[in-house]
This record gives structure tokens, C-alpha cells and sequence, in this order.
């Protein structure tokens, strides 16, 4: 008791909890980005249904406006197709030109922008194209007509080939008809000159295989007519041309019944004129023969009493030869 025992020293080392540990806090970093992982996967899902939402409700969209659009083109074709045969039922009803063509007018506007509307009739005898209708903006063109020997003319191209001039930029699409484009400006009723069109469709009015002449419409616009406007207006090109030929043939009936009814009156007259120079010679023969028969009746009369005389008197001897001779004399009288 009362000693001492020797010191003794020990080392030890303390470790930190676990979840301190370099291995925890690999651990930790782990979690850390597959949680970043995840929490991205999630949103670029969340992303990815918003967007495929947004296409499928873009697209969706897209469907019903090109429904839309079809119904409406179904729709204007409809109609297009009821206009074009009222346009048609009222043009060929007619038998006028200058009506058919005045309708043409009141109508074309309804199918396509015209700010020009032309009508001409062919006339190949004579090498023309005689314009009965052309208006700008509503003023009519002073009459005139084209030359056709002139071949570098977009309507007389349309004519010759007897196929449409389809144009929306004059400036470059000219070169496809013609070598040449010098349309000159021509003057309005109004006395102001007319502007040069930038798109315009030309077409041949063809009618039991006979060009009878052309129907354009033109724009002050550049490319202001679709392959639709073409296709309506060959449809209207068609009505015309049937028009046209059925007022021409109306026109040359009238124009033979008129003759036939002058034949008529001609004869008439002629008949009328030789009765009434019938007639004339009648009376004139009837009052010739009268006015002869009366003298030549009283020199009978005395021939006959004289010849009874010397029959019975004067010369009881006279030879029966000569008496014969004298009643062939009577007979010749009578």
C-alpha cells in the first residue's frame, strides 16, 4: 500500500459516425445525382408530354382548319359549278350578241378579278378581231379591232393555236407566247387611256370546231389567277361560244327568211302586174273586136240583102261556080 504503480500511456483514435464518412459522402454525392437524374428525367418527361400535347393539339388544329378549308373549297367549287350554270342558262338563252355579252360582263366579276373583261369576234375573211365588248374598271373602250396578219399579238397566239393564255407576270411570261410585247395604251369613253395589265388569261371561243373569237380577263395584279380561274373560265369560254354560234345561226335565218319574204313580194308584184296587163289586153281586145264587129255587122247585113237581091233579081243567070264564090265571101264575113 502506498506505492506507486508505473504510468502507462495508451493512444486511441476516435472515428466519426458513419454517415461522416468519406465512403457516406461518396454515398451522398451518389444519391445526389441519381436524384438529379431523376428529378431531369422527370421534367424532360414532363417537357416531352407538354410539347407532345402542344403537337398533337397544333396538329389537330392544322386538321380542322384544312377541313375548314376543304368544306370552303368544296363549298366556293359548289358554288362556282351553281353560278357557272345560271351564267350559262342566262347567256345562251339569249340570241342577241350584244346581250350575251352585256350578262358575260354582270357576271365574270362574280368568278375572278377582272379589271379588265374583253369579248372579240373573229372574222377571218376579212383578218381581224373585232372587239363588240371591253371595259376597264368599268369604262367601256372606244370600238376598235385587231389585225391578225400580225402574229406577235398574245390573242392572236390564242387564236392560231386555238389554246389559253395563262399569265401572271407579263413582264417575264410574255416570252412563252410571243417574241414580242408592245400592247399600246387604247383610249376610254371617258377620253383617260388604258393601264397595262400584269396577269391576264386569254381564250379561244371554239364552236363546232370554228374559232369564232376570244373572252379575256386581265388584273392590274400580279399573279392574281390560279389554275382554278383558268378552269372556270375555259367553262365560261364554253358557254359563250355556244351562245355566240346560236345567235349567228338566228341572225342568218332571219336574214334568209328576209330574203325569201322580198322573193315573195317580188313575185307578188310581178304576179300582180301580169294580171293587171292581162287584163288590159283583155279589155283592149274586147273593145278593138267591138268596135270592129259593129261596122263590119251592118256591111254584113247589106252584103247579105244585096246578095239576095242579085240571087233573085238582077242576075237570075249568074253561074252556080260564081255564086259559091260569093257565099265563101259571106262565110269569110260571117
Amino acid at each position: 500500500a502506498g506505492r506507486l504503480s508505473v504510468e502507462g500511456t495508451f493512444a486511441c483514435t476516435i472515428l466519426p459516425p458513419w454517415y461522416r464518412t468519406w465512403s457516406a459522402y461518396a454515398g451522398y454525392l451518389l444519391l445526389a445525382g441519381l436524384a438529379g437524374l431523376g428529378i431531369d428525367r422527370v421534367q424532360r418527361r414532363r417537357v416531352v408530354g407538354k410539347e407532345r400535347q402542344r403537337a398533337e393539339f397544333a396538329e389537330a388544329r392544322l386538321r380542322a382548319e384544312a377541313a375548314e378549308a376543304l368544306a370552303r373549297s368544296e363549298s366556293a367549287g359548289k358554288r362556282n359549278v351553281e353560278l357557272l350554270s345560271e351564267i350559262g342558262r342566262e347567256i345562251t338563252s339569249s340570241l342577241e350578241v350584244e346581250t350575251i355579252f352585256d350578262k358575260l360582263y354582270e357576271r365574270v366579276n362574280q368568278l375572278a378579278d377582272a379589271d379588265v373583261f374583253g369579248v372579240g369576234l373573229y372574222h377571218p375573211d376579212r383578218h381581224l378581231i373585232e372587239y363588240r365588248l371591253a371595259i376597264e374598271k368599268g369604262k367601256r373602250y372606244a370600238p376598235y379591232t385587231r389585225d391578225t396578219s400580225n402574229p406577235d399579238q398574245l390573242p392572236v397566239w390564242c387564236i392560231e393555236h386555238r389554246q389559253p393564255v395563262f399569265i401572271n407576270d407579263l413582264s417575264t411570261e410574255y416570252t412563252k407566247y410571243v417574241k414580242a410585247f408592245d400592247e399600246e395604251s387604247r383610249q376610254l369613253e371617258d377620253g383617260s387611256m388604258s393601264q397595262k395589265p400584269q396577269s391576264l388569261i386569254y381564250l379561244p371561243l371554239v364552236a363546232k370546231d370554228r374559232v369564232l373569237g376570244i373572252i379575256t380577263i386581265q388584273s392590274f395584279e400580279k399573279n392574281a389567277y390560279t389554275e382554278h380561274h383558268l378552269n372556270v373560265m375555259q367553262s365560261l369560254a364554253s358557254y359563250t361560244a355556244i351562245a355566240v354560234d346560236n345567235a349567228a345561226a338566228y341572225r342568218q335565218l332571219n336574214e334568209q327568211e328576209h330574203e325569201i319574204r322580198r322573193l315573195f313580194e317580188e313575185a307578188e308584184r310581178a304576179r300582180s302586174i301580169a294580171e293587171e296587163a292581162d287584163a288590159a289586153k283583155s279589155a283592149f281586145l274586147s273593145t278593138v273586136s267591138h268596135e270592129l264587129r259593129t261596122p263590119l255587122t251592118s256591111v254584113l247585113g247589106f252584103a247579105k240583102i244585096i246578095k239576095k237581091r242579085l240571087d233573085e233579081r238582077i242576075f237570075p243567070a249568074i253561074k252556080t261556080d260564081d255564086r259559091k264564090v260569093l257565099q265563101g265571101m259571106q262565110q269569110v264575113a260571117d
